[in-house]
């Protein structure tokens, strides 16, 4: 039976470090018992991005209220759908990322 599961959200380190006021190294020294921080290698993300990875606990992420990662998971979307060439953008789910992200 499963109980629980694992969610990876990727997030603008650039935003993630200043909304939260802290470096990097800093964050996962802080929250690294609860969240695994990684700097995504993803060659798109050309170094600018994070994966913060979670148990999900019922309906919510268990991500600490205090690692600010939703207006930081918000700018990456922005700025790779902005660089983005491919049509599909058209049919991005802009409800379910409205729900996550401000939900």
């Amino acid at each position: 039976m499963v109980t629980g599961y694992f969610v990876t959200v990727f997030v603008d380190r650039a935003t993630l470090e200043h909304d939260c006021g802290s470096s990097l190294a800093e964050l996962d020294h802080h929250f690294g018992d609860d969240v695994l921080l990684e700097i995504a290698e993803h060659t798109k993300f050309a170094g600018r991005a994070v994966s913060l990875t979670s148990e999900v606990l019922g309906p919510h992420i268990a991500l600490p209220k205090a690692l600010r990662w939703k207006a930081a998971a918000a700018s990456l979307a922005k700025q790779l759908m902005a660089e983005s060439t491919c049509v599909y953008g058209q049919y991005h789910n802009r409800w379910l990322a409205d729900r996550v992200l401000n939900g």
